[in-house]
């Protein structure tokens, strides 16, 4: 392990809340699997449209536009 340079404690604690909360998704049922896709499917759309909603009002925008 001290050749690959060892544990990252950020993303070894990351990994563990993600399979968290994997493990109680699917412990709860089939119900909030889905609630939890339709999230993970919409999340990203949502994020891009308040990106691109935030970037457009910039001052310097015309600069790039044009």
């Amino acid at each position: 392990m001290d050749e690959l340079g060892g544990i990252n404690p950020g993303v070894f604690w990351a990994y563990i809340f993600s399979q968290a909360i994997c493990y109680l998704s699917i412990a709860n049922g089939v119900s909030t699997a889905g609630k939890i896709a339709y999230f993970t499917a919409s999340g990203p759309f949502v994020l891009i449209i308040i990106l691109m909603f935030r970037y457009s009002h910039n001052k310097g925008i015309t600069l790039l536009i044009n």
